[in-house]
């Protein structure tokens, strides 16, 4: 099986999609794509997707003919790709000055607050859409010499406008390591003040520069709960555009089990056997990050591995 098509990976993930780089360089197939009454226009406001919530809700795609003119300018749209036969684009509506115009057609929603709604090719798309855009958003300007830059490729590089530096600006994405910690039949779970009560998951942080992936495993579980890990294993990966992470999942086995937080970033940690999750799920003195994210997803994966209910029909059944 084509792994990329299973349905059960992870969200946000757009497997189906077809980037078509190669065509990014070819401008007036961008323009005939553009005006195709076929393609789809995802827009966004202060990075928040347009969604339909009656009678359930759905995202809003447009096409060509119901788009004010002035938006559809080439240079303002950027080309995501194709699947099944139709093509996306996105564009910032941020700035437009009738925003009226399209709360007509729905209202702006945070993505995290409604993805959970939605279909999971349509999410990854989305995702796409809003990671791209907030790299725009940020690159204004030239981190080389500070002047202004412009778009080129359909939407995937900058290009500084100062002939004399010229630097061309492609979009980042920033790797952080996620991962499930166990032994002895447990797993080591945390917690943030700011997250809601009683919500544990899995211990995440970015990769460093000069740092390979299984050693920022090592270096944030140890720095955030003073247990040192080894027989790192990869598990998956997640595209997490909140703002621009890919969250690169793993495995690991601790060695040592005595905890002591180290960073302040964390209020609590602990291991969590089984048993314990089935008790304080059932109690609702334990709740876990949503099901869209890679952290639910390690969780999960870890219970059902040795357990006569799945986590999701234990959460379920537990409300």
């Amino acid at each position: 099986m084509n792994k990329f098509l299973n349905p059960t990976f992870n969200f946000f993930t757009s497997g189906k999609l077809n980037r078509l780089s190669v065509k990014r360089l070819d401008n007036e197939w961008i323009r005939n794509k553009i005006e195709d009454e076929t393609s789809k226009f995802i827009v966004l406001s202060n990075l928040k997707i347009l969604v339909q919530e009656k009678p359930v809700i759905h995202a809003v795609f447009f096409s060509i003919k119901d788009l004010p003119e002035e938006l559809t300018v080439r240079e303002k749209v950027i080309f995501l790709g194709e699947a099944s036969g139709v093509n996306y684009f996105c564009l910032d509506i941020t700035s437009f000055p009738d925003v009226n115009y399209f709360l007509g057609f729905g209202i702006f929603k945070e993505l995290r607050s409604v993805a959970h709604f939605l279909d999971r090719e349509v999410g990854a798309v989305l995702a796409y859409a809003r990671a791209i855009i907030n790299w725009h958003n940020n690159h204004q300007y030239c981190g080389v010499c500070g002047r202004p830059t412009f778009v080129a490729e359909a939407g995937h590089k900058r290009v500084c406008s100062n002939s004399e530096c010229a630097t061309e600006h492609f979009p980042r994405t920033d790797p952080a390591v996620i991962m499930l910690v166990e032994k002895n039949g447990k797993c080591l779970l945390a917690r943030q003040a700011k997250w809601p009560q009683d919500q544990y998951s899995t211990i995440a942080g970015f990769v460093e520069p000069g740092e390979s992936l299984e050693q920022a495993v090592q270096r944030e579980v140890l720095e955030e709960t003073g247990v040192y890990v080894e027989q790192i294993k990869y598990h998956s990966s997640q595209p997490w555009p909140f703002p621009a992470a890919i969250m690169l999942g793993f495995r690991a086995t601790a060695v040592t089990e005595n905890i002591k937080l180290g960073d302040y970033e964390l209020e609590d940690a602990n291991w969590f056997s089984r048993q314990d999750i089935v008790e304080q799920v059932k109690k609702g003195t334990l709740r876990f990050p949503p099901p869209i994210s890679i952290s639910f997803r390690l969780i999960q994966d870890w219970f059902d591995e040795d357990s006569p209910v799945g986590l999701e029909e234990l959460i379920r059944s537990s409300k």
